[in-house]
């Protein structure tokens, strides 16, 4: 978290595991605690994923990423602070 997104750039998105979240996960971008869209459906769980920002998407601030386990979606985290898009 934190930092800024500039609309129509590519972005990394990181994050690290504890336990076992299983081979691969979705990555969800929400502002606000309300769901935005998906970023990837299911990417292996390596730690990274390049992202292009969408020029369409809403300037603002409260943005997290959530990473969600592709077989139990139970076991998934959002970023430890929000960031914003501009």
């Amino acid at each position: 978290g934190g930092g800024t997104w500039t609309r129509g750039n590519k972005v990394k998105v990181t994050w690290a595991w504890i336990g076992l979240p299983g081979a691969y996960v979705r990555l969800e971008l929400w502002r606000n605690g309300q769901f935005v869209r998906v970023i990837k459906g299911s990417t292996p769980n390596d730690g990274k994923q390049s992202y292009k920002v969408p020029a369409t998407l809403t300037v603002g601030t409260g943005y997290k990423v959530r990473v969600k386990s592709a077989t139990n979606s139970y076991i998934l985290d959002d970023s430890n602070r929000t960031f914003s898009v501009n």
